[in-house]
């Protein structure tokens, strides 16, 4: 038995940390503050560079410094605007050694972000370039480097987690590369089951991610970059002991890999897949790994599932977990881990009246917290701090809390809020 290949367990530690955004970064660990710690007041200078030109961006561009601390806080945000031949400098800059310092700008559209260091060895002084890229809707040159599809069996389906790791081999930003059916357009347009149902995205960020009748669109920029974009969707489909799950590859896939817990009494076959490989996570879970060399784009597998999942008190329950979670506590922020006992074990009867809030968004409001409450308890259920029977019982409880806001009609008199997922 080996262990899940490490990507499985990162791909989404550098998009999910808590940063502004999911841009081009150096990620590094602070160093531990000493005596000497305080640098003082300090200058953060550099230019913006176009690298298809080679050359410095003219004009003037708002210019953003960004401070975090050793935990991924964000200390401070400091604006400038850069001069005539793409230089920038701030002053008056709180130089600390565990502090880690990071230059974001604008464009053409595509927001981009600096390396992001300390000072140089106690320094008051620090360099920081900014590349930026021109723009193509050439997708050529995108592939998904892999693909892992989770399963997760649960007493009223099947949930499944798609995790993506995208790159752009080429030399620009490939960006508006698709136009959706109502009009807009995005980077690249992803398959879905067409009979899923609580759809959900890792990071959320608002307004990335398009949802439309089997499938969504991701509208982030894709930055010349090897691993440039890791995500996660998450959602539900029936599962009454046989189904298929189809998928259609929107560009090259390199390596697709599904994974089922252990010992769950399920299945998969189809054309071209291998396996079952035991596998074990770094928390020490079992899996089957079952995967696919590669699919060009156009290229479809046809999946079959088929089996009784062990659900309610079997021992490959109590070992399941969702593994998107336990992927690190930088999907939930660090500072949520500590807190996550008290939010899964929030009181029904709150939730409840929080719900019945008419003011618009409230329910979608309640219901992000009813989500991020099942992802917590996941993570601490995959910690081993919540036992396997209150796990299941509190997890079922959510998911219908879930599913009841979202049948529930619009405050306006709408039609339920679970239509217009895919609206």
């Amino acid at each position: 038995m080996r262990r899940l290949p490490a990507l499985l367990f990162a791909a989404l530690a550098v998009v999910l940390i808590p940063r502004p955004l999911p841009v081009r970064a150096q990620t590094i660990t602070p160093p531990a503050p000493t005596a000497e710690a305080s640098v003082g007041t300090g200058e953060v200078s550099g230019k913006i560079v176009d690298q298809n030109l080679g050359a410095p961006v003219t004009g003037v561009q708002e210019v953003m410094l960004h401070i975090w601390d050793a935990n991924n806080t964000d200390i401070n945000m400091l604006h400038a605007s850069s001069a005539a031949d793409g230089s920038f400098l701030f002053t008056g800059v709180d130089m600390q050694a565990q502090y880690v310092y990071g230059v974001m700008a604008i464009f053409d559209g595509v927001t981009y972000l600096s390396q992001v260091i300390p000072p140089n060895d106690g320094s008051n002084e620090l360099q920081l370039d900014l590349p930026v890229y021109e723009t193509t809707q050439d997708l050529s040159t995108v592939q998904v480097d892999q693909m892992h599809v989770l399963f997760n069996f649960a007493p009223d389906g099947l949930e499944l987690t798609e995790i993506y790791a995208v790159s752009n081999s080429g030399q620009r930003t490939v960006k508006d590369a698709t136009k959706l059916d109502d009009g807009k357009t995005a980077t690249l347009r992803y398959p879905l089951q067409a009979d899923a149902d609580y759809i959900f995205f890792q990071p959320d960020e608002s307004d990335r991610f398009v949802k439309f009748a089997g499938g969504f669109g991701d509208t982030a920029a894709l930055l010349p970059d090897e691993q440039g974009s890791r995500f996660a969707v998450q959602y539900m489909v029936p599962y009454a002991g046989q189904r298929e799950y189809d998928y259609t590859a929107p560009v090259n896939i390199k390596a697709m890999n599904f994974l089922l817990p252990q010992n769950s009494g399920v299945q998969l076959k189809g054309e071209g897949l291998t396996g079952p490989e035991p596998v074990n996570s770094e928390a020490g879970k079992s899996y089957e790994l079952y995967s696919v060399a590669g699919l060009a784009v156009g290229q479809t597998i046809h999946v079959s599932i088929s089996g009784k999942p062990a659900v309610g008190g079997a021992p490959a329950t109590a070992r399941s977990i969702n593994l998107p979670v336990a992927l690190g506590g930088g999907m939930l922020g660090f500072a949520m881990i500590g807190a996550a006992i008290w939010f899964w074990r929030k009181p029904h009867d709150m939730a409840k009246d929080e719900a019945d809030v008419a003011e618009p968004g409230a329910r979608e409001d309640v219901l992000d917290d009813v989500i991020d409450r099942i992802a917590q308890l996941d993570y601490a259920h995959e910690q081993g701090q919540v036992p396997d029977d209150e796990y299941q019982r509190e997890r079922t409880r959510l998911w219908d809390e879930a599913k009841s806001m979202l049948d529930r009609p619009q405050p306006d008199g709408s039609a339920p809020g679970r239509q217009d997922e895919h609206a």
